[in-house]
């Protein structure tokens, strides 16, 4: 597992990085409702592409 400081400083470089809060992310995405998913155990990360 890794926390946020460390995502940000591997995808600094054309990413912009969001950690995602587990059930509000879940209850308000759908592909992960599509998937089945009601849980996630660790924290996830969100990735955007940037322009950079």
């Amino acid at each position: 597992a890794v926390d946020e400081d460390e995502v940000v400083s591997l995808f600094s470089k054309g990413f912009e990085c969001q950690q995602l809060q587990c059930f509000d992310d879940i209850k308000n995405e759908p592909k992960f409702l599509r998937a089945g998913v009601d849980f996630i155990e660790k924290a996830t990360y969100c990735l955007h592409k940037t322009g950079a």
